[in-house]
């Protein structure tokens, strides 16, 4: 896990120029690396996890081809429980 120091976040515009709308974000923690589809594939098929995302067309873990895309439609609340068992079937990238 990273920290993520508290600090402004800016968005809603276009151009370094105009602020658009701001929001203060507490410190929070994410992960280092994100989870790929091909990653979650693996676990559900280890059956370690069970996927719960949507069957739309844009939802990665549904693709082939994009097992090396982050994988998405999986939600937040399945994911925060499904994250240490992700930890343990998953080996960090090397490097």
């Amino acid at each position: 896990m990273v920290m993520i120091p508290a600090s402004w976040f800016y968005y809603g515009s276009s151009t370094a120029f105009e602020l658009g709308i701001s929001t203060h974000l507490p410190t929070y923690s994410i992960d280092e690396y994100e989870v790929t589809a091909g990653d979650y594939k693996s676990c559900v098929d280890a059956g370690e996890c069970t996927y719960s995302g949507g069957t739309e067309s844009d939802a990665t873990y549904l693709h082939v081809d994009r097992a090396d895309h982050p994988v998405n439609d999986v939600s937040w609340q399945y994911s925060v429980g499904a994250r240490g068992i992700l930890r343990a079937v998953l080996a960090p990238p090397s490097g």
